[in-house]
């Protein structure tokens, strides 16, 4: 009960300092609608500028200065109104139902779907469940049988024949390194994806040690398709012997992170993520997608700065042997390619946007050049860009301070 009083009292509080100044606005005589005319006319300029710049295009431009001519019709029209000193009744009346109206709603839809008597969840209870989730996770078994039962494919005579051999020459030569793949290929076509890993099984297990990295990426394909997307613990021995053969393989560091992050360890699911952007390959259509679901991972793993490495001309991580050219370059090399890149993430961001980590990237960036003058510009646009973005304000202006523009 003690909840709902504070709650109703706070949700009160807060529409009626919303409500009072509009109140307040109907009577005031000392609003001169001139000085609205003037603003209004300021704004107009600064579209202009904001085109010249770049940070608004044309259609941008034309949307808000029509904005801008409609308020300032009403502030001059406001000017000449002799009639604005009138108690505006019904406009107060209105004001208030709908502060009542917003405060009664919310409390309802709070009611609806909130839960004020649901205890805090500490951080070592939230790991024991997800601790507990990893470890009763469903077998291989369990996890397929889970899945719905697939519609029987009807196949033309001579092509049922042909499936029906290649099943048969399989069961019969269960050590038969031929058949076995074979059947593997058949069963992936035909989308039969728990038999095509049954059979992959056999395959690995007859290679034995001398499984190449492409066999086990194919098998922990086949089981994680199998279990409906879930990696499972025989799919996760599987995704162990291929991160020991290959720290760098694609398919093991995603499936690791979606591992992780299925069981409510983002902490352990990130590191897998941002190594596996910056092994990507420059062609990976997947790039961009993976490369936002790990800004968002990141926030769910406590690192707050994480910047993905970017492509095409943007600011994208050095690997080890980047580096290592980098350190061999004398003073003015290595400021002129830093330099390009800056210069590439500033092109991008003033004409295509950018994430409130790739900002400050860049004034990170401007900082070590020295280049406080550009780093003070934009830092002062980020704030207008994200100036209703408490997160991503709080990711810019770390860096901000730390170039020793902001405080």
């Amino acid at each position: 009960m003690t909840f709902w009083i504070i709650a109703t009292a706070l949700a009160v509080i807060a529409a009626g300092l919303l409500v009072l100044p509009l109140l307040r606005s109907g009577t005031d005589s000392d609003v001169d609608p001139r000085n609205d005319i003037a603003i209004y006319k300021d704004q107009l300029a600064e579209v202009d500028r904001d085109l010249a710049r770049g940070v608004l295009d044309q259609a941008e431009a034309e949307r808000t200065r029509t904005e801008i001519a409609r308020r300032l019709l009403a502030a001059d029209k406001a000017e000449t109104d002799t009639s604005t000193d009138a108690p505006k009744t019904l406009g107060r009346v209105v004001m208030i139902a709908a502060a009542a109206a917003t405060v009664v709603g919310a409390l309802a839809l709070y009611y609806r779907v909130g839960a004020p008597g649901y205890p805090d969840m500490p951080r070592a209870v939230r790991l024991a469940e997800a601790k507990d989730a990893y470890d009763n996770r469903p077998t291989q078994a369990e996890a397929e049988a889970a899945q719905p039962v697939q519609d029987a494919v009807t196949l033309p005579d001579d092509l049922q024949a042909t499936v029906d051999r290649v099943r048969q020459t399989a069961e019969a030569n269960p050590d038969n390194l031929i058949a076995q793949r074979d059947l593997v290929r058949l069963e992936t076509a035909l989308g039969n994806v728990a038999r095509a890993a049954h059979a992959q099984v056999k395959v690995v297990a007859i290679l034995g040690d001398d499984a190449e990295q492409a066999d086990l990426e194919v098998l922990l394909e086949l089981l994680v398709a199998a279990a409906g997307g879930d990696v499972t613990p025989e799919a996760e021995r599987v995704l162990k012997a291929i991160l020991d053969k290959d720290p760098e393989s694609i398919s093991g560091l995603y499936w690791a992170g979606v591992m992780f992050n299925t069981y409510g360890r983002p902490d352990r699911a990130f590191p897998y993520w941002r190594k596996l952007l910056e092994v990507a390959p420059e062609d990976a259509e997947w790039f961009d997608q993976v490369a936002q679901a790990t800004i968002e991972l990141s926030w769910f793993a406590g690192v707050d700065d994480y910047t993905p490495p970017m492509r095409n001309g943007g600011l994208r991580g050095p690997n080890a042997a980047a580096m290592a050219a980098a350190g061999d370059m004398s003073e003015e090399d290595r400021s002129a390619m830093i330099e390009g890149m800056v210069g590439n993430l500033m092109d991008r961001l003033a004409t295509e946007g950018g994430t409130p980590q790739e900002w400050a990237q860049l004034i990170r960036a401007l900082g070590v050049l020295g280049d406080l003058d550009r780093a003070t510009a934009i830092w002062g646009e980020a704030q207008q860009t994200f100036a209703s973005d408490e997160t991503a304000m709080s990711i810019i202006r770390e860096a901000a301070v730390g170039a020793g523009v902001a405080e």
